[in-house]
């Protein structure tokens, strides 16, 4: 993906941290920092971490929350 996506229908069922960067106009460094405090939830695969386009959703705060354990 080179392109910024316009929509969030735009993007791909799995998303790398440097495009999910370019989505939110935010630094890498922000998205790993997410990652790390569990803010953000992914994936990783071999060295790579990939977000899920469902978490970034979720993140974003416009999908389903799941319940938190007591």
């Amino acid at each position: 993906m080179t392109e910024r996506p316009m929509s969030f229908d735009e993007l791909p069922l799995v998303l790398t941290a440097a495009e999910t960067a370019r989505f939110l106009m935010v630094p890498s460094s922000a998205v790993y920092a997410h990652m790390r405090s569990g803010q953000l939830k992914s994936v990783r695969i071999g060295k790579q971490y990939r977000v899920l386009k469902h978490e970034l959703l979720q993140f974003l705060g416009q999908g389903p929350q799941t319940p938190k354990a007591v």
